[in-house]
């Protein structure tokens, strides 16, 4: 199983995974199923029961040496690493248990400072000073500061 989008992706993303399977004995193998557990911090359509895990038995017949590939897509929702545990058995064979797959999902994450004096005279001018860091490991996008005043402060912008 590998993933067909990058390996670090930003929350809200989705990363799509190709599983490609493979008969590779002798005999046609029949029943083949797929069992995806996942760590939260991943969506798929298909659990509707939010139990973390997916299982697909459309998989058709395959006569020895061949192949299906099946694409599986996920929605990032949590930060961190994630990742996938496939399980696939097919009737007389073992199961096959893949490597686990994983993806790191990123986030932006702000840090907002307002400094400057907290005690003014009554008339006096008070300057403050507004700062926005991105703390976070992505790019952060569509960022707005909305700064309100106590109605007895007259705003005099530069």
């Amino acid at each position: 199983m590998r993933p067909v989008t990058a390996e670090q992706l930003a929350i809200g993303q989705f990363v799509g995974y190709e599983l490609t399977i493979t008969n590779r004995g002798d005999g046609v193998a029949r029943n083949i199923q797929i069992t995806d557990s996942f760590d939260p911090g991943l969506r798929h359509e298909g659990d509707k029961n939010n139990e973390h895990v997916i299982r697909n038995s459309r998989i058709r017949e395959l006569a020895p040496n061949d192949s299906e590939v099946v694409k599986l897509d996920f929605q990032l929702i949590a930060p961190g690493r994630q990742c996938h545990n496939v399980t696939v058995p097919a009737d007389g064979a073992d199961p096959v248990r893949l490597q686990p797959a994983c993806v790191t999902a990123t986030q932006a994450s702000l840090e907002v400072k307002i400094s400057g004096e907290h005690r003014h005279i009554v008339g006096e001018v008070a300057a403050f000073n507004a700062t926005i860091r991105n703390t976070g490991s992505r790019p952060a996008a569509g960022v707005e500061l909305r700064v309100v005043f106590d109605p007895a402060i007259e705003v005099i912008a530069e």
